[in-house]
């Protein structure tokens, strides 16, 4: 590789498990199959995202090179991911260069001003509440983007997503319990209970799924991959939140969650339990169950048939 170019990491990938060779030939970068007879050329661009297109640039042209970094360091795929990553680029822009800014240092940021959220929800201020919120869910996005573009991962960071999940719950609590106290009595408290219950079971499916496979579900099949752009998650609860707070309707806001919660739950369930069905077979568990269920019987058979049980049911009867 050139060193004076950078290259997609997940194109790169894709190039590395494919068996091709490449060439550069006025800019593009060109593939060839090695174990094909007819050699058919693809350039590199076809082995990375469209948004993360192009996949190859030159690290001589800063701007364009900064640009593909950020480009490339997207890595949600919901609609407000997509929503949320002007706003998050420009950010990254701004602090991507001093070194004080870290990423866990943003992760410690966005949980130390949580409570500002969490006292705001408590004290009815409803819409500041959820606008605050949302701005939060926002400078989250820029952590791990900020790693991502630095080009350092750390294992230290992965410790985000508990933290993640910590000021999220804790917002969604706070909102609920200010629906308490506020005037909107058991009803919020009961819709409350259910959403954090259901929220907790997506999360902790999607979560087990990606431990058992090594992939996570969203890249599992074109159709998870599709419904990851609309699946429940913390920033369309928000928005949900933030709306029917403006209306003056904080509670429709948490019905909205909730629904939306108990759809991504039932389809989480029954995709995760399609693929690691279909993950069994291939790898012979269903055969092995059945041969062994198979042996069992015949054994439970053969004792039936021996003598001595024989003589046991003629006793009995």
């Amino acid at each position: 590789m050139r060193a004076d170019y950078l290259v997609n990491p997940d194109a790169l990938r894709r190039f590395l498990e494919g068996r091709y060779t490449a060439a550069l030939h006025g800019g593009v970068v060109i593939l060839r199959k090695l174990d094909l007879e007819s050699a058919e050329e693809v350039e590199l661009d076809a082995l990375a995202e469209p948004r993360h297109r192009p996949a190859c640039v030159h690290g001589g042209d800063v701007t364009g090179a900064c640009s593909a970094l950020q480009r490339w360091s997207q890595k949600g795929v919901h609609v407000t991911s997509r929503l949320n990553a002007p706003l998050e680029n420009a950010i990254v822009k701004v602090v991507g260069n001093i070194c004080w800014f870290t990423p866990n240092r943003v992760t410690l940021l966005v949980n130390a001003l949580a409570p500002l959220a969490m006292w705001l929800f408590l004290s009815g201020s409803f819409l500041r509440a959820s606008a605050f919120s949302y701005a939060l869910g926002v400078l989250d996005g820029v952590d791990g983007k900020l790693a991502r573009v630095r080009g350092v991962l750390t294992k230290l960071g992965h410790l985000e997503h508990s933290l993640d999940a910590l000021y999220e719950q804790a917002i969604y609590a706070s909102f609920i319990l200010g629906l308490l106290l506020h005037g909107y009595g058991l009803p919020a408290a009961s819709l409350g209970l259910a959403f954090l219950v259901v929220d907790s079971f997506v999360r902790h499916v999607y979560n087990q799924f990606a431990l058992v496979t090594g992939k996570p579900l969203k890249r599992y099949s074109r159709f998870d991959e599709k419904f990851a752009l609309v699946d429940g998650r913390r920033n369309i609860y928000l928005i949900y939140f933030l709306v029917s707070s403006a209306a003056g309707l904080p509670l429709l806001g948490l019905v909205l969650a909730l629904t939306h919660a108990v759809l991504t739950a039932l389809v989480y369930l029954l995709r995760v339990f399609h693929h690691l069905r279909e993950l069994d077979r291939r790898e012979g568990v269903e055969a092995f169950k059945r041969l062994l269920g198979g042996r069992a019987r015949s054994a439970v058979r053969s004792l039936d048939d021996s003598p001595q049980a024989r003589g046991c049911y003629r006793e009995e009867d």
